[in-house]
């Protein structure tokens, strides 16, 4: 099974918090998110598009959508001045899209703590189910308090790819993860790593006799409990690289690999089952599965 590669220097891998797609996004595909929503997008130009396609973005309301009762009505609830002069229904759809974008709301820690969960939820649920890279939500770097009720939400609601790179050979090897993984882990703190749902740990190859590979680790928790599964394969390269099969001893030698990983890390689980810790793992879990990956990578 081929495992993909992720190229680093290409892909954005915070991508999943940031607002910028829409810039590049073509005006054809921006026409139709927006006409989807109930935009009009006859002879508009892209800066235009760009507009609507952003409160699409945003789930803010489409007012083109609304009757002309409906449009005196919000901008009787909100207390904005009706445009001067007889009714245009262009104008007041202006007027309240412009009021959209001066809104602010600076009482959110008022909220009712159940209210500020379905936020947080709400803010989260886009994520991707896995991933790369991983950065902390923008949103839990605001103050103490937030952090400490979003964060435990974002390491359960999704899992953590970590990339570790080779350092050394033999006896004397080590893997590392590399520089933004390690930022990440750090800044999650001990008390957070305890939701941690679940991680892959992978390394490639730069071993003689296993050009082009992969061995990936995944360890977590599932509904019926904590699990590992482990992988070997070509990496599936962006050019679709097709990678010559392994000889029988090379052969041998990934599957006493994937061995070794597999039931090191059932033990390293078992440990934080045996500690009642099935909520998730502790960082030093963490770099315990990748102790184990490292010892069967330079056995």
């Amino acid at each position: 099974m081929a495992i993909a590669k992720h190229d680093r220097n290409v892909d954005k891998f915070d991508k999943y918090w940031r607002f910028n797609k829409i810039k590049n996004m073509s005006k054809e595909e921006l026409r139709l998110l927006a006409d989807n929503a109930g935009y009009p997008t006859q002879a508009y130009t892209k800066t235009a598009l760009q507009k609507y396609a952003e409160r699409v973005e945003r789930s803010l309301l489409c007012y083109y959508k609304c009757s002309n009762e409906e449009l005196q009505q919000f901008a009787q609830e909100r207390g904005i001045a009706a445009p001067a002069g007889a009714f245009q229904r262009s104008k007041f759809i202006t007027t309240l899209e412009s009021a959209d974008q001066q809104t602010t709301f600076e009482r959110f820690m008022d909220l009712a703590p159940e209210l500020r969960i379905s936020v947080y939820e709400y803010y989260l649920a886009g994520l991707p189910k896995v991933l790369y890279c991983p950065v902390q939500p923008p949103l839990s770097r605001i103050c103490r308090r937030i952090r400490t009720e979003i964060m435990p939400m974002f390491c359960n609601m999704t899992l953590f790819w970590l990339d570790m790179s080779v350092h050394g050979a033999g006896q004397a090897g080590k893997l590392r993860f590399n520089a933004d993984e390690s930022s990440f882990l750090l800044g999650l703190g001990h008390s957070e790593t305890m939701r941690v749902r679940g991680v892959f740990l992978s390394v490639e190859s730069v071993m003689v006799g296993l050009p082009d590979y992969r061995m990936c680790l995944y360890a977590g928790i599932r509904e019926d409990g904590l699990s590992t599964k482990v992988q070997a394969g070509p990496r599936a390269d962006s050019d679709s690289t097709v990678v010559a099969p392994l000889d029988a001893a090379t052969k041998k030698r990934v599957r006493r690999m994937q061995k070794a990983i597999d039931t090191n890390a059932s033990a390293v689980l078992k440990s934080v089952v045996q500690r009642g810790g099935k909520e998730g793992l502790k960082m030093r879990d963490i770099y315990a599965l990748r102790s184990v990956v490292e010892k069967a990578w330079f056995a």
